[in-house]
């Protein structure tokens, strides 16, 4: 570390693929992704994919105002209903079927 606090490195790794860069590169030689300021330990930090976070949150928005207008009508509750009742009850079969072959392994030994 430098005086001023800024770390002393004269390069920086992607955190991609691990290429060594000079300090000030904006983007990677080798796998050609942009990278962002060198931290303490050496390597470049990712930036922050704004696009990919924004697309995300109005995905999100966009998949609970569809369940919002359709007002959740009692149809649908129903099948939700049943859905829930049939996952809880293969979920309860599955892990008798592993806790079966957990105790078999360990009688086995």
């Amino acid at each position: 570390m430098s005086d001023e606090g800024k770390p002393s490195h004269s390069t920086k790794k992607c955190p991609y693929c691990s290429t060594h860069l000079i300090r000030n590169a904006p983007s990677c030689t080798y796998c050609k992704k942009e990278v962002g300021p060198v931290d303490k330990h050496g390597i470049a930090q990712k930036p922050v994919d704004w696009k990919a976070y924004t697309a995300c949150i109005l995905s999100w928005t966009g998949l609970m105002l569809y369940f919002w207008v359709l007002g959740w009508s009692d149809p649908m509750l129903r099948f939700f209903k049943k859905f829930y009742i049939f996952m809880w009850v293969y979920s309860v079969k599955f892990l008798l079927a592993i806790w079966g072959i957990i105790i078999g392994t360990l009688n086995r030994i």
